[in-house]
């Protein structure tokens, strides 16, 4: 039989085993909690190396591909962004090129071209700053990549394309990609449409006007994930509906390299299915 002491030491005993547990556990949600939100804060300031792992993360390297026709240009790695304002766009990296003159000079064309690629946390974009016909690629604002990268993986795009007043042939997919290269705020309410002598008007904040705007919904997946000398390389397909293409389908294909970014693109260029323009990396200067 317990005395009086013996019980009153087992209640305090069993007392103070809840009190240190029940710290424990608040300790426990309070500092664990807080370094999930810290490193949730710290994932969304950057992207994903997922993404990253297959382009370059050093300025000065320079790019030499070859192709079809003689197709050739060379193109460079100016500088990687950080943008300082609150942004989806969490990291760019803006590229200039010039593609080869084989004209020698007689052609009034502008071979020179400026890209960018945008990083967001689950995407990449390529977006054509500057560029006449002589450069290749089709799409002024191409989401490329996004997560996961995986064999099958798909995703849409949505795209707009007009002759619109702040660009020729400017290309609007994506509101956060038109803040971001017009440097103007876009917010879903400030989209509105309107007809207008029998034609559609889109206006984007005031600034942007799109007049009988296209919809087409680009469809891309992803063929191909395999290893070459110790690099892995993602093939990915893209699709849209384009006039002049064989069955009305523009269809590009595009490869990338872990730290080297884009080494292989084919595109259709006529009505003809078998006919292909393609080139593919030559040299890599780091």
């Amino acid at each position: 039989m317990k005395t009086p002491f013996f019980r009153f030491l087992s209640i305090t005993l069993i007392t103070l085993g809840l009190i240190i547990g029940i710290s424990y556990l608040i300790l426990k949600t309070n500092y664990f909690g807080n370094q999930s939100a810290k490193s949730a804060s710290v994932r969304l300031t950057k992207p994903p190396v997922a993404l990253t792992q297959l382009f370059p993360q050093s300025v000065g390297k320079k790019w030499t591909y070859e192709g079809f026709a003689e197709y050739r240009d060379t193109r460079s790695l100016l500088s990687i962004q950080k943008p300082k304002n609150k942004s989806s766009i969490l990291e760019v990296m803006n590229f200039s090129g010039k593609v080869a003159d084989l004209s020698g000079g007689g052609s009034k064309r502008n071979y020179n071209f400026h890209l960018r690629y945008l990083f967001s946390k689950n995407s990449v974009y390529e977006e054509i700053l500057q560029a006449d016909t002589p450069f290749p690629h089709q799409i002024h604002c191409l989401k490329i990549l996004t997560l996961p990268i995986k064999k099958g993986a798909t995703w849409q795009q949505q795209i707009i394309t007009q002759n619109a007043h702040i660009k020729k042939d400017a290309t609007w997919q994506h509101p956060q990609i038109i803040q971001n290269t017009y440097k103007i705020k876009i917010k879903p309410e400030s989209v509105k449409s309107r007809t207008e002598n029998g034609k559609l008007i889109v206006k984007v904040h005031n600034q942007i006007t799109f007049t009988n705007p296209q919809t087409k919904k680009l469809q891309a997946q992803i063929l191909e994930l395999r290893t070459e000398n110790g690099k892995q390389i993602v093939k990915v397909r893209y699709r849209m509906p384009m006039s002049g293409m064989p069955n009305g389908i523009y269809e590009e294909i595009r490869e990338f390299t872990t730290g080297i970014g884009l080494t292989y693109f084919e595109n259709t260029f006529d009505e003809n299915s078998e006919n292909r323009f393609q080139y593919r990396l030559y040299e890599l200067q780091q």
